[in-house]
């Protein structure tokens, strides 16, 4: 259901090509992926997740609220969108064209996911990864139905 999650909200952007979730306490791999990325994509953003959260820490540290979560690049050919919460790091790939707003938006339909997941305290092992993954799950199911609803709703009224 996560993954069914993180793809409707992939695909409610057009131009949005992947979904990453990255553990800063583990190694370079993400532990959860949705959509599709170019072998050399991979590779850039393997090679720089340490930059990235580098670069998190340092503009939580210049800004005056201490709150900066959000980087976003833009490149010739994609945008780089990363959103952190704690130890958890989203990064949405995007191109060129996509629209900057509704991805900064995807940052409101991500983070109960991450807070979830941050509060299970289960990104330790394999074992406790699949029970918070079950348990973010339930909560992705919920969103996505109200997504759904909502989106349907919506779609009466015009």
């Amino acid at each position: 259901m996560l993954k069914k999650y993180l793809t409707s909200l992939l695909e409610s952007v057009n131009g949005c090509s992947a979904i990453l979730v990255y553990d800063t306490n583990k190694e370079s791999n993400p532990i959860f992926r949705v959509g599709e990325l170019s072998e050399n994509e991979t590779n850039a953003i393997k090679q720089n997740i340490g930059v990235f959260n580098s670069s998190i820490d340092r503009a939580e540290k210049l800004s005056k609220t201490g709150s900066s979560k959000t980087i976003m690049a833009n490149y010739n050919n994609h945008q780089l969108f990363i959103f952190s919460k704690g130890t958890i790091v989203f990064i949405v790939v995007a191109t060129s064209e996509a629209n900057t707003g509704s991805i900064l938006n995807l940052k409101t339909y991500l983070e109960p996911l991450v807070g979830e997941l941050l509060t299970t305290n289960t990104l330790n092992d394999a074992t406790s990864l699949a029970g918070s993954l079950q348990n973010t799950s339930m909560i992705a199911n919920n969103f996505y139905n109200n997504q759904q609803q909502s989106f349907s709703q919506t779609n009466i009224r015009k």
